[in-house]
């Protein structure tokens, strides 16, 4: 399975609907979280998922909101890669994700209040730092496709 990951920011939940709608065109979903994360736990979050400092992540925060968010798992049945520029330098990254991330970005008018992997060391990472979740872990519980249930964690 060729799995990423979405999180939508307090920020960006009034476009849900939108954005969940946007990924299924090119994606299949596997499940939906709803989470609440405070103030400081995003913070915190922030720093682990974006690698960054403190203060690099109090000015992510005001970007991105804190409170309910919505962590999303989607299979890429199509997967393609492509060149990226990335603060890594320049690496291959999963094409429908970066460009579906970018997508989504423009209709928020450029705010990055919406997180998405485009690697596998991302995916990995994030799957970690926000569900608790090792790739074995994911590659068991979602074989099947999203019910369109959302689980509360």
């Amino acid at each position: 399975m060729h799995l990423q990951l979405f999180l939508i920011w307090n920020n960006a939940i009034k476009h849900y609907n939108y954005i969940i709608k946007t990924l299924s065109w090119t994606f299949k979903i596997k499940k939906v979280y709803e989470a609440y994360w405070d103030q400081t736990k995003t913070a915190n979050q922030i720093i682990k998922l974006y690698q960054c400092t403190s203060k690099q992540a109090q000015t992510k925060l005001l970007e991105c909101g804190y409170g309910k968010i919505f962590i999303i798992l989607v299979e890429d049945i199509t997967p393609l890669s492509k060149l990226y520029p990335t603060k890594y330098g320049i690496i291959e990254v999963s094409k429908h994700a970066q460009e579906i991330k970018s997508e989504i970005r423009m209709h928020l008018n450029g705010n990055k209040s919406i997180h998405g992997t485009m690697t596998d060391f991302e995916f990995i990472n994030d799957i970690n730092v926000c569900l608790n979740y090792t790739e074995q872990d994911i590659q068991n519980l979602y074989k099947t496709d999203w019910n369109k249930k959302i689980c509360k964690i």
